[in-house]
């Protein structure tokens, strides 16, 4: 599979994103790699940043957790519910969970509880062939996300990354691929 998009937030700037909405900004602060990373923090607001791209099957991005968010919310997806595309949500006890279609469909929810002041791996993807998507936290399957079945034609779509619904929450986000 080609590369769709990367970031490591290393220009100092949101100029690589397509997209940038709500409470955003860059900064040197629980960085993980290089110089940069993202930070979301809205208060009862969405923040987040879009790459354009179009469809991909896979990402994966590094995470930082000052503060869980308040309600779930959609950490990376479409800031509304579209057919054939899958979303991962974060929920206030630390939990992913994944979901896919016009009316979301919950497809599975890590057995993984993500706590703060931890970095985190997260990294999903989506066997196209089978209609099969699994989460990865830290490079191991999160085995209430390994295999789960999916919408037929399920894809990415258009990378949005951050709170993508409403919530107050504090998220260091790096190295984007």
């Amino acid at each position: 599979m080609a590369l769709i998009f990367h970031s490591g937030f290393e220009m100092g700037t949101l100029g690589e994103w397509a997209i940038e909405a709500g409470t955003v900004s860059i900064t040197t602060v629980n960085k993980n790699t290089g110089a940069y990373c993202l930070r979301v923090n809205p208060s009862s607001a969405t923040g987040y940043v879009s790459t354009g791209a179009a469809v991909g099957t896979r990402f994966s991005v590094s995470i930082y957790i000052v503060s869980l968010p308040n309600t779930e919310t959609r950490i990376h997806g479409y800031p509304s519910s579209v057919a054939n595309t899958l979303e991962l949500r974060l929920t206030s006890d630390g939990y992913l969970k994944i979901y896919d279609g016009i009316t979301p469909v919950l497809r599975g929810t890590s057995n993984t509880q993500l706590t703060t002041s931890v970095r985190y791996r997260i990294s999903l993807s989506i066997n196209t062939s089978t209609d099969i998507a699994s989460l990865y936290i830290n490079g191991t399957v999160d085995s209430g996300i390994n295999g789960v079945s999916i919408g037929s034609g399920v894809v990415i779509l258009r990378q949005y990354l951050g709170v993508i619904t409403d919530a107050t929450a504090d998220l260091y986000f790096d190295d984007y691929i």
